[in-house]
């Protein structure tokens, strides 16, 4: 009896044997019990190398929080910015000046070239949907000088000469300061040589 018990008992355990090996190979690629056993001994007590990698790992991990964490704060900050940029247009275009008249005059010595200037004027008003009040050409004003023909003798003998200055004044109703700044810029400019310009603002 006690060989046919030593016997089962080898049986079995050969069985459990196989059926652990069968278990384990597919998974592991290991031949034998023997290799086996190597490898839950190996498992239960890892090595250095296996340690040094799980602590790369680890390192890994902080990083890449890091760096989203970083990543995020700088998106945040950029999105912070781009409010506050368009919060401070929105704040400069409802605080955007309104004049009641603009007015324009201008001198120049040639007549001629301050009536072009003028409808010059009044076609860049119109295609900016600008009113124009009145257009004025006051009265030119005149300076002569007396001088001797010669450089030193013949008194009874003089030359006249005169500098004439012409007017033109144009006065445009009811603008924004946006608007204002972009015709007075673009008028100005187009201004003709030797034409001189002053500009006369009245807030509403």
């Amino acid at each position: 009896m006690s060989v046919g018990l030593k016997s089962t008992r080898l049986i079995s355990l050969i069985r459990c044997c196989q059926a652990s090996q069968r278990i384990v190979q597919p998974s592991l690629g290991y031949a034998n019990m023997q290799d086996c056993s190597s490898i839950w001994v190996h498992e239960s007590t890892p090595s250095p190398s296996k340690l040094l990698s799980y602590q790369a790992s680890q390192q890994l991990l902080t990083v890449s929080k890091l760096f989203s964490t970083t990543h995020s704060n700088n998106a945040s900050s950029v999105q912070e910015d781009k409010l506050s940029e368009l919060t401070t247009e929105k704040d400069q275009a409802e605080f955007d000046k309104l004049y009641r008249s603009i007015t324009l005059e201008c001198r120049g010595h040639d007549k001629a070239v301050l009536a072009s200037y003028s409808r010059f004027l009044t076609t860049a008003a119109k295609h900016l949907e600008i009113c124009v009040d009145k257009i004025d050409t006051p009265r030119h004003h005149i300076i002569r000088y007396d001088t001797l023909k010669s450089a030193f003798v013949k008194k009874k003998h003089r030359v006249q000469y005169e500098i004439r200055t012409y007017f033109l004044i144009i006065k445009f109703l009811r603008l924004t300061s946006s608007t204002a700044d972009t015709f007075l810029e673009y008028v100005q400019r187009n201004i003709p040589e030797g034409v001189a310009m002053i500009v006369t603002k009245y807030i509403v």
